[in-house]
């Protein structure tokens, strides 16, 4: 099978249809165009992986495959991913040769260079078109230096559109084995366009005025050939449905929701215009044109040129029903699967809407070898004629490709010069200071998971409580609930013998440095952030067990400021359990004992004991030596600052929270807390939407921040910015109900304007 399908690709001519107004070119100098053509994108391609640093998704997949010992351990470790078997697989193979996930990069970087060798061979395109196609955004980053199966799901496709030309007397059995193996690359993408490329093939054999295919093939080959295909988008659909154990056995949406529709429809145009957000270091994922603050107006105009190339497309094709097949039902499928999948909506990623412009590609490329149907819908000839619609396709075709060239650029250059992950550093540093020995725990699991691939190191997931070298997609034992993982993490670290090295993308559980949390002392090491991904900053802590009532009890204990330190620190635990009387004797008998020394926190959180026992006086003055003495002065403002506000002495908390903001300008809940009391208590609402807004931009995702700039717009009837911040809130998952519940009043006319987008 293999041998015929290099046999007739070898010997078939490159498509020489006037598909762009092409002419015959002399052979050698088009042979010489290719190999130069695929030579630079090899050597560029090769530039950016070794620049690229694989993220958690690339990395889940080496490791799912480099962690299996045998086949069977592969197959069980397949049963959670919902994902097909052949990029697995692949990486199966490739991880019997090396532990090194490189090789994952190269070869697949080789299978998107055959994706460019078939589009310079056997494209019906211009040079110029093959170009831009080859270093489009598409082709050059998103499925070329990003290692995942969606470059197999474009290999196939383009070998599908090859092969179709050839006319032997197998060739339905060659299609049906291409047909077979595209849903099993990235299952739900091939999928669709399976099925879109069957529709097309069963379309162009029926109602073909070309009789000489129902001539040379007869019905019972074709039906043949999409009963394998339908075997291979059964296991596909085998492979990607969820166990019902399985958190994603729930992401289904069927029903009708405005605001989702709006959401998905943005997918539609961005797949035709890829430019990436190049001024921000997360360019992934976000498109230039499709910012906050983007007007109703641009959504509009942009919807409606997605619209026109899509209704522009449908008028070319409609002489040649199959390639319409193909193209209506790749799209639809594609905008049906961002709208009804939970997983596939919430993502947003250009690398699912993005087989919206293959499909685009594909039609274009198919078109020239399908000869007009039997059947035309009438007046579309006439209208088809008056705008030139084959004539000016060229310019319609090469406008996308050159704006997606582009896109390719920018993504390129961005992902060369910016580090796309940290996992790889991290894990660097773990190796190179050899913390290798030591057990590992980390949170959460997806995201510390892939330095295992470096590290080789298996890692306690508290969020699943399980220990592994990846992630299992289960909901057994699974929370996300602080006390929960916290409550995991130091039990599992008060059971090793050694220290423990913990590892995690955030703070999210309030550890801080030198902290101890239930008798576990956590010191933080390192920290890696300013990524292209945005939660995959890292970082890292030695944790290890203290015994409390042994370090008090030990004269020399408050000789050492790293062992006073320590006792703070597990008597700021206690405050924050409020077991306030503990916390407070451990805190004066630390304070009597030291005999003076500076000990960071040690007043602050004396102050902080204070305020909970209503004492403002003595808080006060415990704040104040903490500043006198110079040691945590951001923390002492902003404590007194709550203090003052406790005690509803407004102007004094804004003097603290603007002393604290004079030594981190970037302290975002003091940004809050002022904007709370000129929202509240000086009515100063312009004030405060400046000082909300610079809490957001410093933290994106702090919500308290955004219903307050929605109380400020409300209060001032600033309907633009109502709109703006419920459209971020609705985007971060925040439903409606819980934002009327905040006091914040949406009528149906306003909510109508925030859909209308």
């Amino acid at each position: 099978m293999k041998s015929e399908i290099k046999k007739k690709i070898k010997n078939q001519p490159p498509a020489q249809a006037k598909v762009q107004g092409m002419s015959v070119t002399d052979p050698k100098k088009e042979n010489k165009f290719i190999l130069i053509t695929l030579v630079a994108y090899v050597i560029v391609g090769l530039i950016g992986v070794f620049h690229h640093e694989m993220w958690r998704d690339e990395l889940q997949t080496w490791l799912v495959a480099a962690a299996s010992n045998t086949l069977g351990d592969f197959l069980h470790n397949m049963r959670t991913e919902c994902n097909p078997l052949m990029w697995y697989s692949i990486n199966f193979i490739l991880s019997r040769f090396t532990d090194s996930p490189l090789i994952a990069q190269i070869f697949h970087l080789l299978i998107s260079t055959g994706s460019v060798f078939l589009i310079l061979k056997y494209a019906p395109f211009s040079r110029l078109q093959k170009v831009l196609l080859s270093f489009s955004y598409y082709l050059l980053f998103e499925y070329s230096l990003i290692a995942r199966g969606y470059a197999l799901t474009v290999f196939f496709t383009f070998l599908f559109c090859t092969l179709y030309q050839a006319k032997s007397k197998n060739r339905y059995l060659i299609l049906s084995f291409v047909l077979f193996l595209l849903p099993n690359t990235t299952g739900l993408h091939g999928i669709i366009l399976t099925i879109s490329l069957m529709g097309m093939m069963l379309t162009d054999y029926f109602f073909s005025e070309d009789t000489s295919i129902r001539k040379k093939y007869t019905p019972t080959q074709l039906f043949i050939a999409l009963a394998i295909a339908l075997a291979g988008i059964y296991i596909a659909l085998k492979c990607i449905s969820p166990a019902d154990t399985s958190e994603r056995a729930d992401a289904w949406f069927i029903g009708i929701d405005m605001h989702r529709m709006t959401f998905v429809s943005r997918t539609f145009w961005m797949s035709y215009l890829p430019i990436p957000d190049f001024s921000s270091i997360h360019f992934w994922n976000y498109n230039f044109f499709f910012q906050a603050n983007t007007s109703n107006f641009t959504f509009t105009v942009l919807f409606l040129i997605a619209l026109s190339i899509f209704s522009y497309n449908i008028l070319l094709y409609s002489k040649k029903t199959s390639i319409a097949v193909l193209y209506l039902t790749a799209t639809c499928g594609i905008l049906l699967a961002c709208y009804t999948n939970g997983v596939i909506l919430s993502l947003m990623a250009t690398r699912h809407y993005g087989f919206m412009f293959i499909a685009f590609i594909a039609a274009a490329w198919l078109a020239p070898q399908v000869k007009k149907t039997r059947f035309v819908i009438a007046g579309l000839n006439s209208l088809r004629n008056k705008l030139k619609v084959e004539k000016n396709f060229t310019y319609l075709l090469t406008a996308l490709l050159a704006i997606n060239a582009l896109g390719g650029v920018i993504a390129y250059a961005k992902d060369y010069s910016l580090p796309f992950s940290n996992i790889k550093k991290t894990s660097d540093y773990i190796i190179d200071h050899h913390l290798t020995h030591l057990p590992e725990t980390g949170y959460i699991d997806y995201s510390v998971s892939p330095t295992s691939a470096y590290t080789k190191q298996f890692i306690y997931f508290p969020d699943r409580d399980t220990t592994g070298r990846f992630t299992t997609w289960g909901i057994s034992r699974f929370s996300f609930d602080p006390k929960v993982v916290l409550a995991r993490i130091t039990r599992f670290i008060s059971q090793q013998k050694d220290s423990v090295l913990f590892i995690t993308t955030a703070d999210y559980l309030g550890i801080g440095n030198e902290k101890v949390i239930n008798n576990i002392h956590f010191t933080s090491i390192a920290s890696f952030y300013d990524c292209v991904i945005p939660d995959e900053n890292y970082y890292l802590y030695i944790a290890e067990k203290i015994d409390i009532n042994e370090l008090m009890q030990d004269s020399s204990s408050f000789k050492n400021l790293g062992k006073v330190n320590s006792i703070v620190s597990a008597a700021y635990d206690l405050y924050k359990n409020n077991k306030i009387n503990e916390a407070e004797k451990i805190l004066l008998t630390v304070e009597e004992k030291t005999h003076g020394m500076a000990v960071p926190h040690l007043h602050n959180y004396l102050g902080m004991v204070y305020t909970k026992e209503n004492k403002p006086t003595e808080a006060v003055k415990e704040f104040q030596t903490e500043l006198s003495m110079g040691l945590q002065k951001e923390e002492a403002f902003f404590y007194m600052g709550m203090l003052y506000y406790q005690n509803k002495n407004y102007d004094s908390a804004i003097t603290a929270w603007d002393s604290t903001l004079k030594i981190d300008s970037k302290n975002g809940d003091a940004l809050n807390n002022l904007g709370v009391c000129y929202l509240n208590y000086k009515k100063d609402y312009g004030k405060a939407k400046i000082y909300f807004e610079k809490a957001v931009e410093i933290e994106p995702d702090y919500t308290d921040a955004y219903y307050c700039l929605l109380a400020c717009a409300q209060n001032t009837n600033d309907e633009e910015t109502l709109i703006k911040y419920t459209r971020i809130l609705l985007d971060k998952g925040i439903s409606l109900n819980d934002i009327k519940a905040k006091g914040i009043t949406i009528p149906d006319e306003l909510l109508q304007k925030i859909n209308a987008r």
